[in-house]
């Protein structure tokens, strides 16, 4: 071990800001949990992605702190150097996490050596070139594995659902008529920061109408409140019924419905980390971003793309008629949820609460 027990009796961990981060996350904070036994772990994170970390048994101590604003910021920054943190980790990539730790008083300040960051950290982490072509599962491991020893357990990611919200779940789904034996199967049509990650709505309306006559599924569509729009425009355009939780729940019961699914199709978004992380067999359909660094980190799951010679770009909104997700056809994503049959059979044949 490298940091003396002194220096590690109380951790403050900066968390992720987006949902699917915040996922990619959870091996490494298993494997700080790990390297630092017997040490107090706390993670502050922004409110919206708390959920993820509710029932974590890697932390001790979950905060969930709007830190956008100054106000919440320099309120964060009093908590910390109240609580007289050993060390810290910052796993954003900003300024404003390092500087948080740094204002807090956190003794030991570990983050990626990027731009001025790297004056406000006492153990700034050079990033190798080659990390940035790796899943991110793993570049965020790399802040960790530094500090550890010995023979290194493969990383998973960890997500645990609770009680209440699984009852909170059975309730919304039994008022929308779906049985428990019901074959459930899940599409997100949404991305909240970017228009580009987005396949048509009119063929996840296509897909939904057969899943509905073909495979004899009830569909059910979700998102986060900004993703409204376009999953109504889904549910408008299919001609079968289908059941929108999305205005009803929160992240929480959206982690248990997600549970709760044989099957996911999605765009690259949080709830295809979700899925991931509870092994749910999921066809991911990916465009502008790149599925090798962003994709599903899952043995379940399969990346339907359309190759084209500006993809991945990056770009939030496409200049140039969105030829990347425009190519992916309804049947491109039937065939990738035939690929994950063995996988969604078995899945049906575990009840929803022994999952």
């Amino acid at each position: 071990m490298r940091i003396p027990l002194e220096a590690r009796r109380k951790v403050i961990v900066r968390g992720a800001n987006w949902v699917g981060d915040a996922v990619m996350a959870t091996p490494a904070l298993r494997r700080l949990r790990r390297a630092f036994e017997g040490s107090r772990i706390t993670l502050l994170v922004r409110p919206w992605v708390a959920a993820v970390y509710a029932h974590n048994p890697d932390i001790d101590e979950l905060w969930a702190e709007d830190d956008a604003g100054l106000a919440g910021f320099m309120t964060c920054a009093r908590r910390l150097r109240a609580e007289r943190f050993d060390f810290g980790v910052a796993i954003p990539n900003s300024f404003r996490s390092a500087l948080l730790l740094a204002l807090g008083g956190v003794r030991r300040r570990v983050g990626f050596a990027l731009g001025l960051r790297r004056l406000l950290l006492t153990r700034p982490v050079d990033l190798p070139s080659e990390l940035r072509e790796v899943h991110q599962v793993h570049y965020y491991l790399h802040l960790i594995d530094w500090m550890t020893e010995g023979e290194r357990e493969p990383p998973e990611l960890v997500l645990a659902v609770g009680s209440a919200e699984r009852a909170r779940l059975q309730e919304l789904l039994a008022a929308e008529g779906i049985d428990p034996e019901d074959r459930l199967i899940g599409l997100a049509p949404g991305s909240i920061n970017s228009a580009a990650k987005c396949w048509l709505p009119e063929r996840f309306a296509e897909l939904a109408d057969r899943l509905v006559g073909e495979a004899a599924a009830r569909v059910v569509l979700f998102g986060s409140p900004r993703e409204k729009g376009v999953v109504e425009t889904v549910r408008r355009l299919a001609k079968a019924p289908l059941s929108d939780l999305g205005a009803r729940i929160g992240l929480a019961e959206g982690i248990a419905l997600i549970e709760r699914l044989h099957a996911l199709v999605t765009n690259d978004c949080g709830a295809m980390h979700l899925a991931a992380a509870l092994r749910v067999p999921t066809v991911a359909i990916f465009g502008p971003t790149d599925w090798r660094t962003t994709g599903p980190f899952s043995p379940v799951a399969r990346v339907v793309r359309h190759p084209v010679d500006c993809s991945p770009c990056g770009l939030r909104h496409c200049p140039i008629g969105h030829p990347c997700m425009k190519g992916v056809q309804v049947q491109d994503v039937v065939k990738a949820l035939a690929e994950l049959a063995p996988a969604i059979k078995a899945r049906m044949q575990i009840p929803a609460a022994a999952r």
